[in-house]
């Protein structure tokens, strides 16, 4: 009710584990909450990446997260759920509370890195939004030669949509045309 009354738009969850954990009708009642309580359109981190991920014609993945195995696990379960098939995880070097702090060009380095030991994945998912990926999405696109689809830039990419705004954002990936 407060973003709506600030003149929010848009309501986006931006959580991945708490859109993903319960499943894709769980999150479907989450955004129906928000959007019931705001007022205002509502998307949440995971339906707005598995949308993302169609719209660049991914089918297998490749998931870079800084998660622990468990959580993990719910990931693929609800990537499984959707569709996609995936291809393996690229757990980074650091966790949860310290990967705020990998600048982009190390996280670009360890993603192209880690991708070249999954050719078969068609993407590369960074679902976390934790993780600074804006600055690195066009790196690893331009040498792995595969889109890349991370949380942040999938809720961007949603929201613009939804807004109607449908210009090109140079730099952020594929998925800004």
């Amino acid at each position: 009710r407060d973003l709506a009354f600030a003149g929010a738009g848009v309501v986006a969850y931006a959580c991945t584990i708490g859109s993903l954990f319960a499943g894709a009708a769980a999150e479907a009642r989450l955004i129906d909450s928000l959007a019931e309580a705001s007022g205002k359109p509502a998307i949440s981190l995971a339906a707005t990446c598995m949308a993302a991920l169609r719209a660049v014609g991914a089918r297998r993945l490749a998931i870079m997260t800084p998660y622990n195995t468990e959580t993990n696990g719910w990931v693929a379960d609800y990537v499984e759920h959707q569709g996609f098939a995936v291809a393996g995880f690229l757990t980074t070097p650091v966790g949860i509370v310290e990967v705020g702090n990998m600048q982009p060009a190390e996280i670009a380095a360890f993603a192209i890195a880690q991708m070249a030991r999954h050719p078969e994945a068609d993407a590369l998912w960074i679902p976390c939004t934790a993780i600074q990926t804006m600055d690195a999405i066009a790196t690893i696109e331009a040498v792995t030669g595969r889109p890349v689809i991370s949380g942040t830039q999938a809720l961007l990419w949603d929201a613009l949509r939804i807004l109607g705004i449908a210009d090109p954002i140079r730099g952020a990936g594929s998925l800004f045309g």
